[in-house]
């Protein structure tokens, strides 16, 4: 995939086949639940009781599966998925609607930016002000805020646009955004 690819892909499983090997665990998890939690169909009793086992496995450091939970919308089991969850599995592909993948498109360019032009963060970027701002954010998952970074990491010195653009731009963040994970260290 080249860059421009990136940049005009709508087709989630083709981007996270670029950036899953190099992917921490917990970008990919936090991926995953992002999309998992904004679903429609996340209310359905088995629904809620897979994301429940995913986050218990997180918690319990069993991300063994995680790879394949990414790539294949699997949930993380340490024994298979039972047939009434298998069938669950194909429902939840079959509801793949065009807006569903827009959106998971959104979350894997909000949590691992443009592969092509990774980015360094200056120390200079860094002030007390930016790592609260940051820091509350990430706790908080308040990123309604990140125009506000946006302006702080300008004040700091940033002239990245990449960056600055990220901060202000429209659309969902989701927590392991990338400018928030690098700020705050985060892999």
């Amino acid at each position: 995939m080249t860059e421009q690819e990136w940049l005009s892909c709508q087709e989630p499983r083709e981007m996270l086949s670029l950036v899953q090997e190099q992917a921490s665990d917990r970008k990919l998890i936090l991926y995953s639940l992002a999309c998992w939690t904004t679903a429609d169909y996340y209310s359905e009793p088995d629904w809620a009781e897979a994301i429940t086992e995913l986050t218990d496995s997180v918690l319990s450091g069993k991300v063994h599966l995680v790879r394949l939970i990414c790539l294949f919308g699997a949930f993380s089991f340490d024994t298979p998925p039972t047939p009434n969850r298998w069938a669950l599995m194909a429902t939840l592909e079959q509801q793949s609607t065009d807006s569903a993948k827009a959106l998971q498109v959104r979350f894997l360019r909000d949590s691992f930016g443009n592969p092509f032009r990774p980015i360094a963060f200056s120390a200079e970027w860094l002030t007390s002000t930016v790592l609260a701002l940051t820091t509350g954010i990430y706790a908080e998952r308040a990123f309604d805020r990140m125009p506000i970074l946006a302006d702080a990491l300008q004040d700091a010195g940033c002239v990245n646009e990449d960056i600055l653009n990220h901060c202000r731009g429209p659309g969902a963040h989701v927590r392991g955004c990338w400018v928030v994970d690098a700020i705050l260290g985060k892999a």
